[in-house]
């Protein structure tokens, strides 16, 4: 799946979805081609299985697509691209009448086939939203905020099975769902709470943008960025490790073999 997922972000980026600019976004303007190439493929293929994870409880991966496609079909109606507000909010529409029978105790699942779809529709929301000529800065923290929860997430668990010397893509019930349904053990109210979190974080957005202020906005994206380079230097500090730890194992065995060879 996953080379499956890196060719669709690959047609994506050749297809026109690249994110070339971040219009002065911590001082970034212009991105060369080969690292904007990059960006795109691992952001399209890590917001893709980000929100292919979320969808651990009944209702929740649709409930933060609803909420989602309904701000970036305002987001597009703005802008003036009304293509792209049609398909969101055509996508929302198309959530609902989901959610009525996906919602606890759930009659329909949308598996894998349909959080995938929803997470590459997300990604190339996002990257619409930055190709867009957005002088208002409220499009674009609205879009990092609305694949905030999904990403943070997945970014927690992969360095926490990493810790543990397992496959970050090993299943397991440490999602942020299956901590929450721990306090209160109800797919409903867990949706709930998620979803509320989720508001927060848009509310606390669009206050920002009411004060004019740019602080939320760049300590935002600063902590995402952060989290990113957190995670891939762990991932480079825990295989070096390894290898250490092999190496060592190494030399043991072979000092054994020459002790043994000695007393013989």
């Amino acid at each position: 799946k996953l080379f499956i997922q890196i060719g669709c972000a690959t047609a994506l980026y050749f297809a026109g979805f690249s994110i070339d600019n971040l219009h002065g976004i911590l001082g970034i303007y212009e991105i060369p081609k080969i690292v904007a190439c990059i960006i795109t493929i691992l952001f399209i293929t890590g917001v893709t299985n980000a929100f292919n994870l979320i969808d651990g409880i009944d209702g929740l991966a649709g409930s933060i697509t609803l909420i989602n496609s309904s701000f970036f079909g305002v987001i597009f109606l703005v802008n003036n691209q009304f293509t792209f507000a049609l398909i969101a909010f055509a996508l929302s529409g198309a959530i609902v009448g989901f959610l009525k029978y996906n919602f606890f105790p759930a009659k329909i699942f949308m598996g894998d086939t349909g959080s995938l779809f929803l997470g590459l529709l997300m990604s190339v929301f996002v990257i619409k939203t930055f190709q867009t000529n957005t002088s208002a800065e409220l499009s674009i923290s609205l879009s990092v905020v609305l694949i905030f929860l999904p990403v943070f997430d997945t970014l927690r668990l992969f360095a926490k099975r990493i810790l543990k010397n397992k496959s970050p893509f090993l299943a397991d019930k440490n999602h942020l769902h299956h901590l929450v349904l721990k306090i209160v053990p109800n797919h409903a109210y867990a949706t709930g709470i998620i979803c509320f979190l989720h508001g927060i974080l848009l509310s606390l957005i669009l206050l920002q943008n009411y004060l004019k202020g740019e602080l939320l906005l760049t300590i935002l994206i600063v902590s995402l960025a952060l989290l990113v380079t957190l995670f891939l230097v762990l991932v480079v500090f825990l295989e070096l490790k390894q290898n250490i730890y092999n190496l060592k194992k190494m030399v043991k065995s072979i000092t054994r073999k020459n002790q043994l060879l000695e007393k013989i």
